[in-house]
């Protein structure tokens, strides 16, 4: 467990836990993100304790604003 837990937990998890959720929502409302050719995700996994995918995720990442507006 990377925070702990009981006694001994980090005092910052939920901190950090909100600030994740927080940066993922700022980068999804920031870009569009995109496959080449909008083909589906393979999602095909590896067997283990990480469940690597197999493949690389090969996506665009794109501003959803004008270029202009970030200068």
């Amino acid at each position: 467990m990377p925070f702990g837990s009981g006694r001994r937990a980090c005092p910052g998890i939920s901190f950090a836990l909100q600030m994740t959720l927080l940066t993922l929502a700022s980068f999804l409302h920031s870009f569009d993100v995109t496959t080449r050719g909008n083909a589906p995700v393979d999602m095909t996994g590896s067997v283990g304790f990480t469940n690597m995918k197999l493949t690389p995720l090969d996506v665009l990442v794109k501003p959803r604003l004008s270029p202009h507006l970030y200068e």
